[in-house]
């Protein structure tokens, strides 16, 4: 469509050189019109958080049996994972709910496949992905594509008949470093931003109960509002 109206306006303006209108005043708005409108299709294209955040989401079959090893990771997660899949109970009984889980660890060391085993044990839909995913030059872009995984979570909840959902954010160190850092700080703070204001909102929700891990191999350079108590703990 817009290689039509390029060669609607080219005609046009080579009718009015014909008859002798000056049309260097409608060639520099045409070529401006232009260049904004590609601007705004790659803005739109960027900001897309659906096609740009892979699509690893699904019902996980791995369970704890299947992560060999890490049998006091498992036991702390699992015990973490209970307190979470019983707020309720734990609000009774004084317990402050978790608002995330961290793991650390070096790379290879299965935080991938706990968190997966991790969905299956509240028998939730598992939805992740990488911190790198949401850091783009354009301001907003990646706080967009925060709010896109979080309801994407909550979607594929309704669709799938559960009552939960299991955000998993690896590469926490990119998406979660601490605010004034990093050369693009605006980019950084705004999603990082809208991801604490998305964890503080997880109590809010009636329909979805939400759970989010987050993995990093650096925690020391995780902002301190990500570790706050209700947070990442």
């Amino acid at each position: 469509m817009k290689e039509i109206g390029a060669a609607v306006l080219v005609a046009a303006l080579a009718v009015m050189a014909i008859n002798g209108i000056n049309i260097l005043p409608y060639m520099l708005v045409s070529v401006i019109g232009l260049m904004l409108i590609t601007r705004f299709e790659l803005l739109d294209k960027i900001g897309n958080g659906s096609k740009h955040i892979k699509d690893k989401s699904a019902l996980s079959e791995i369970s704890f049996d299947s992560v060999g090893g890490q049998d006091d990771a498992k036991h702390d997660l699992m015990e973490a994972l209970s307190l979470l899949k019983s707020s309720y109970s734990s609000k009774l009984l004084g317990i402050k709910p978790l608002g995330g889980i961290l793991l650390q660890g070096p790379p290879g060391t299965g935080k991938t496949l706990m968190a997966r085993a991790a969905a299956n044990f509240t028998d939730s839909v598992f939805v992740a992905a990488a911190g790198s995913e949401f850091v783009e030059m354009y301001a907003g872009v990646g706080a967009k594509r925060v709010r896109d995984l979080f309801s994407k979570a909550r979607r594929l909840a309704h669709r799938n008949g559960r009552d939960s959902a299991l955000v998993f954010i690896d590469e926490m160190d990119v998406v979660g470093a601490k605010r004034g850092k990093v050369e693009s700080h605006m980019e950084y703070d705004q999603t990082l931003n809208q991801l604490l204001v998305e964890l503080d909102g997880i109590e809010d929700m009636q329909d979805v109960k939400l759970f989010v891990l987050g993995a990093t191999n650096r925690a020391d350079l995780l902002d301190d509002a990500l570790l706050r108590p209700g947070r990442f703990d």
